[in-house]
């Protein structure tokens, strides 16, 4: 392959790169070197090394040891892990197939959920994804799944610690080695140079904290950019609709009925909510504040969004308590794993620290679940207004990246021009930039216009004329 040196950099290329590819890594290059904070830079040791490996032998995860500066020990900080992430995990295929076809060879991962990654025969066979999480989350809790108990032998094979595997290449390397694939990525994670994953992992809070993602000194690559916009918005925002508070009424008082039934019955009690922090009571409330609001416009209510404190404060939901009633209702969807009809949409409660704008407006739609549904209920088609949390500002979440104590954070997209107004949405500085020009230059394309055909008479096999 190829070779050829940037800024001080020397890099293995799969073909002989364009003028716009080479700008491009150029800039990537200078990006990174412009933010290395140690006291020895990334350019120095480039020139140093003469384009040899650091530590041939040893991960870019484990670097950081030390390094010659003159007479004297000079040290820095490790190498960061880089994560890479798109909008689909067939996007990311894409990008793990063109990383296979370089001379590169990384120690890799790409995480997924549950319901993508499981393998067990008996999760799969459910029907509904959330089914199917609550089982295998339940078959992991009693060790009762084989592909979870073989994890700690299976991880340290050479064929999945140091294969370049896409999400299909991991299910089916789980399959074959009979071994989870989604907790095999979560163990190649820590120590992965590059780890890739969908962009709601990283923009998600809740998301990013269930797979333990830590972005301190991380390099942060989002690819297809011009994605990142709406997806920022989106991970902030969310519809609290009649039909959430209503089925999680139903599953606090079923699951404290079975409890007092097994109290009755003398039966040791697994987990006493009675006791804790969260009753039917609270969200009852919540729902007649909801409720109270009167929306007889079609266009609805809105407010600032300081006023959900306000709102929530009259159901005592405050930030002192939301902690307890966010813990009540993972200990309650734990406790319902796996009972038909009891199910917990706990997504609204779970984000109201991130909300920056609130509407409430009549709730219209006919949209409801059908009885057909296993987690759907005819008590549950109650009208009401829907409280809707809405984000504006893709730059809420931006920021929010950069309170991680990321190193760097790379937008790039075939079509993110005109820069100057998407920088400005994503509220964070960019002293790095590049506007490229096309891959295909001007004497390569001919344009022409066709203002006279030639028509043939129709032929005994084709039945229309045709046109050259």
């Amino acid at each position: 392959m190829p070779s050829f040196t940037l800024r001080g950099v020397t890099i293995s290329f799969p073909f002989t790169p364009y003028q716009c590819q080479n700008d491009y890594m150029s800039k990537v290059i200078e990006c990174l070197q412009n933010h290395f904070k140690d006291t020895i830079s990334a350019r120095k040791i480039a020139e140093r090394l003469k384009g040899d490996e650091m530590f041939p032998e040893t991960s870019l995860a484990s670097w950081g040891t030390a390094a010659t500066d003159g007479e004297g020990t000079t040290y820095y900080t490790d190498i960061p892990k880089i994560i890479y992430a798109s909008r689909t995990h067939s996007q990311l295929s894409q990008v793990i197939n063109e990383l296979k076809s370089t001379s590169y060879r990384p120690k890799m991962c790409v995480l997924g959920s549950r319901d993508q990654m499981c393998v067990n025969p008996e999760v799969m066979r459910q029907e509904s994804n959330q089914l199917k999480i609550h089982m295998s989350k339940a078959k992991v809790a009693s060790r009762s799944c084989i592909y979870y108990n073989n994890l700690d032998e299976k991880s340290t094979e050479k064929e999945l610690v140091n294969s370049i595997m896409d999400m299909e290449d991991l299910v089916k390397a789980g399959v074959k080695h009979r071994v989870c694939p989604y907790f095999l990525s979560r163990s190649l994670k820590t120590q992965a140079d590059i780890i890739f994953m969908p962009y709601n992992y990283l923009l998600d809070v809740k998301s990013r904290r269930a797979q333990n993602i830590d972005l301190k000194g991380a390099v942060v690559i989002f690819d297809e950019a011009h994605n990142v916009e709406r997806m920022c918005e989106e991970s902030t925002s969310f519809d609290l609709t009649p039909y959430d508070l209503t089925s999680a009424i139903e599953v606090v008082n079923t699951v404290l009925m079975e409890q007092a039934k097994e109290a009755t019955s003398g039966e040791a009690i697994a987990d006493n909510f009675a006791s804790g922090s969260l009753n039917s009571e609270i969200l009852l409330d919540l729902e007649a504040v909801i409720d109270s609001y009167d929306v007889s416009s079609e266009k609805g209510l809105t407010k600032p969004g300081s006023f959900i404190f306000e709102l929530f404060q009259r159901a005592n939901l405050t930030y002192n308590t939301k902690g307890a009633m966010t813990d009540a209702l993972e200990q309650i969807t734990g406790y319902s794993i796996g009972k038909t009809g009891i199910f917990m949409n706990t997504g609204g409660l779970q984000k109201l620290v991130d909300i920056l704008q609130v509407h409430i407006h009549k709730d219209t739609s006919s949209s409801y679940k059908k009885k057909t549904d296993i987690w759907a209920s005819s008590s549950s088609k109650k009208q009401g207004n829907i409280l809707s949390y809405w984000c504006f500002s893709p730059g809420f979440s931006m920021q929010d990246l950069v309170r991680q104590g990321v190193r760097s954070i790379i937008l790039t997209s075939g079509t993110l021009s005109p820069l100057l107004s998407f920088t400005a949405e994503m509220q964070i500085p960019f002293p790095v930039t590049l506007e490229n020009t096309h891959v295909i230059q001007r004497d390569q394309i001919f344009v022409s216009v066709l203002t006279l055909a030639a028509w043939f008479p129709t032929d005994s096999w084709c039945s229309s004329p045709r046109i050259l």
